[in-house]
Order: C-alpha cells, then structure tokens, then sequence
C-alpha cells in the first residue's frame, strides 16, 4: 500500500482564480500570496499530491490546505487508482462503438505514423514491418499492438492492469498474426529491470498522461531501446484548450468517456516531454498535432498542438 502523509498549510488564495481553472496543486510547505490579477499556474506546483481545500476565513482570506504526498512517486509510474479506473472498462476495450471509439478510430492515423517513420519508402508491402521488434507500453487490451503485429513487427505488449492483459491475451488468440503478441502484466519500470530485450521501437500512445512520475516512464522505455531506435508518443497537451475539449466536452458534455477518464494535471506540453526525451538520451524528431472528428469519428494531422500531439523521439548512438 502507498505511504500517504498530510500536512495543513497556510495558503492566501483569491477565490476568483480559484475558479478559472479545474484544478490545482500546491507544493507542500510553501507559503503563497496570490495577486489579485494573477492565477495559480504562476506557481510551481507538485502534480502528484492530491490538495483539499477547507476552512476559509472570510476575514483573513486564509485556506486551510490539506496536502496528500505520495511518498513513492519518485519510484514507480504506476498510479493505483488509474490501474483500477482501466480494470473496471476492460471489458470495453473491443467494443467499436463504446467508450474505446476513440482509440480505435486513432489506429487510423497512429498506426501510419509509426510505420511510416520506422520504413519510409518501404511501407506499401504487406508486411512492412517485418524483423522489427515494438514494444507497445500501456497496451490496454492491444488496440494497437494488434495492427502492428500483423504488419509483421515482434510485438510485446505491457500494461500494469491485468484485467487488461487477460483482454488482451483472449483477443489476440483469435486470428493467427496476433496470437503471438507476448502481453506482459507489468509496470513499464519493472519489465525494463527484468527485461533483457533492446527494441527497435517503443511505442506508447495515450498513456504517459496516466503515470506518475513521466520521467521515469521516458527513462525506463529509452533503456529499453537499441542505439538509435525510436520512440513514438500521443498524448494531450496542457491548455486551457485541453481542457474544455478533452475534458469537459468529451467527459461531461458529449459523454465519450467516462467522467474522470482524465486528469488535467497529468497532461504534459510538447516540451516539457522533448525535455524528459533529453535527459533519457533521446532526441526529439518530430511533433505533430492532432485533432478528433466525433461526427465522422476520424483523426487527422494539423499544425496545431493545443489538444492532442504526436512525437517522435530517436535513441542517441553512444
């Protein structure tokens, strides 16, 4: 079980901005005076405690700030309650119209994205893919595994839910090119321990906005990688945008996804991902944006990064 401790710190908070924005943490221990005409994101913020806030005074303008900190957060990626979030719709995860809609239509433009930048000029054969070893981290039930396997790729597949894992285990066995897609229950950190397999490439799509400690998350898969192999990223970036799109349109409004699918906190921007990429030895290649057509259910590529994007990182030669 995670260690959990609490500790009351006085904050002087304006209650206007309070609203402006969806959510928020505080850095425990620190003492600060919001102006008037300032928002929170000016502070520096420690995304992974958990920050209730009671007993205001009126006359003092003072909240009581009651902090939770994860003390293993600096340790492991794997978020408890998102693990458990993931276990109880994996049996949705093949269900083309539920909340997986999405992820499916995506295969449309990510599967592309990885073939094409892995074999460019090569990838009109059947199997272009062929010889080369992927692993697909945060697979789920093997939405994405799956295509790649049958684009002839070695696939590997992890995920730290096992409802997850056995989904996607039963689902793979039924056509004879994915059946041999090794799903792994595991957090991406312990596998990359255990693991003495160097991958050509490492995939993880929609998924780094669920972990805790992103870092170790980029750090653990560029371990993993052979010298100049190639990580592919999707995600949501941080914005205003983000969130009245992919939260409060998605979740609460148009009802694609479960309320709480996503929490604001977690999104991280293009380049604070480009920076985690260079302290894990990879260099960014390319980021695209990306946006979703609910109508139509389709993606398609676009300059703008404000919602979802796309990276590609490659793996410095030593």
């Amino acid at each position: 079980m995670t260690e959990m401790a609490c500790r009351r710190v006085p904050v002087i908070l304006n209650v206007r901005n309070l609203l402006s924005f969806p959510f928020y943490v505080i850095q425990p221990t620190k003492n600060m005076t919001i102006c008037k005409y300032s928002t929170l994101q000016t502070f520096k913020k420690e995304r992974y405690n958990k920050i209730t806030l009671s007993c205001y005074n009126l006359k003092s303008n003072v909240f009581n700030v009651s902090v939770q900190v994860n003390r293993n957060a600096s340790n492991s990626t794997m978020n408890q309650g998102e693990v458990d979030k993931f276990a109880k719709m994996a049996g949705d995860w093949w269900n083309p119209e539920g909340v997986c809609k999405p992820l499916h239509s995506m295969n449309m433009v990510r599967v592309p994205f990885v073939r094409d930048r892995l074999v460019p000029g090569n990838n009109r054969s059947a199997q272009p893919l062929k010889g080369m070893n992927i692993l697909d981290v945060g697979c789920g039930g093997g939405i994405l595994s799956e295509p790649l396997a049958r684009l002839g790729a070695t696939v590997t597949g992890v995920d730290a839910c096992k409802e997850n894992i056995e989904i996607a285990k039963f689902h793979s066995n039924k056509d004879n090119l994915t059946k041999d897609i090794n799903f792994i229950c595991s957090t991406i950190e312990e596998f990359a321990e255990s693991s003495d397999t160097k991958f050509d490439a490492v995939v993880a799509s929609e998924i780094i906005e669920h972990v805790d400690n992103p870092q170790l998350f980029i750090t653990s898969m560029s371990s993993l990688l052979e010298d100049g192999g190639d990580l592919f990223i999707t995600t949501l970036n941080r914005t205003t945008r983000s969130w009245l799109l992919a939260i409060v349109g998605a979740e609460y409004v148009a009802g694609m996804l479960p309320k709480g699918t996503h929490d604001w906190e977690k999104f991280l921007k293009p380049g604070e991902i480009e920076e985690m990429c260079e302290n894990a030895g990879l260099g960014t290649r390319m980021v695209s944006g990306m946006t979703y057509i609910p109508v139509v259910n389709k993606w398609m590529w676009i300059p703008d990064k404000s919602v979802n994007f796309a990276l590609h990182a490659t793996k410095y030669i030593d």
